[in-house]
């Protein structure tokens, strides 16, 4: 099957309107010692890996028109849901905490911070989602004491911009692969062997030990072996990378690629570069 296709920004937008003309009002709360405590106004829309969030929202449901015993029409309805959200290298006392109280409403203080706020913007980057990332950073920084300033590739300072990023003054311009990139888990769980394709905005954590992934990225098909995955399995995928390969010469022959093999905590910068936000494997207590 073609790869999945990126959704537009009309039906983004449009997704996004929809959801926020239900949403009535949404507090936000962050977990410290022990106790969530509401987040400050300046830092929602941030998250942290190693931090617990909860959000209240309230949204508004419509009803049909109907009279009561009165004659009266029916208000309209509010529905509230609470969503937790755990980073990835965040303890499980935050869901413990969340499962076991909803007394979230604590004073907080908030002290002054200064610096300064970049919003980069890449070459090839679409014209609309820049204008929306500047509009994201000036919302979520409008402290009188904080600069905000907006680069585009290539303008970055060298004094502030690439000492925050450790001050090596270099960036990927290779994006092609963005194009291409495919994520399939090949797996026997079900009693036999399968192979199905994760959605287009997969992360690290869908790399499943039990399993082996497959991943294109345009230029290279790697075969990612699980901790824990099966010799079956490893035979099997194998065949199945190589069917995979042979397709996509027929299909896009002016994109060959090349069959490499990788194991969990061994992924060269080709392969991780294709997951967001890339990072240390979440370790399991059990």
């Amino acid at each position: 099957m073609p790869r999945q296709p990126q959704m537009s920004s009309t039906e983004a937008q449009q997704l996004m309107n929809e959801w926020s003309d239900d949403l009535e009002v949404m507090e936000a709360f962050v977990l410290e010692k022990r106790k969530f405590v509401r987040l400050p106004e300046e830092e929602l829309g941030h998250f942290f890996t190693e931090d617990c969030y909860v959000f209240l929202c309230r949204y508004w449901m419509p009803l049909e028109m109907a009279n009561n015993d009165d004659g009266k029409h029916v208000e309209d309805d509010f529905q509230c849901i609470v969503y937790f959200w755990q980073g990835r290298d965040a303890g499980n006392m935050g869901w413990l905490t969340f499962t076991f109280s909803y007394i979230l409403n604590v004073p907080f203080t908030n002290d002054d911070k200064t610096g300064i706020v970049y919003v980069w913007i890449g070459s090839k980057s679409d014209p609309e989602e820049a204008h929306l990332i500047e509009e994201i950073a000036r919302e979520m920084f409008k402290n009188p004491w904080i600069s905000f300033q907006v680069l585009n590739e290539g303008e970055e300072p060298d004094n502030f911009f690439w000492v925050a990023l450790g001050g090596k003054k270099s960036y990927d311009t290779d994006d092609d692969y963005m194009c291409y990139t495919r994520l399939f888990r090949c797996s026997n769980e079900k009693g036999y062997f399968m192979i199905s394709e994760k959605c287009s905005d997969f992360c690290q954590d869908d790399l499943a030990d039990d399993d082996i992934m497959i991943l294109d990225n345009g230029e290279q098909v790697f075969l990612w072996l699980g901790a824990h995955c099966s010799e079956v399995e490893i035979k099997l995928a194998y065949k199945s990378a190589q069917v995979y390969i042979q397709h996509l010469r027929v299909t896009q022959p002016e994109k060959p690629r090349k069959l490499f093999l990788t194991a969990k905590g061994k992924e060269s910068r080709r392969f991780t570069k294709c997951f967001h936000g890339w990072s240390s494997y979440k370790k399991s207590l059990l």
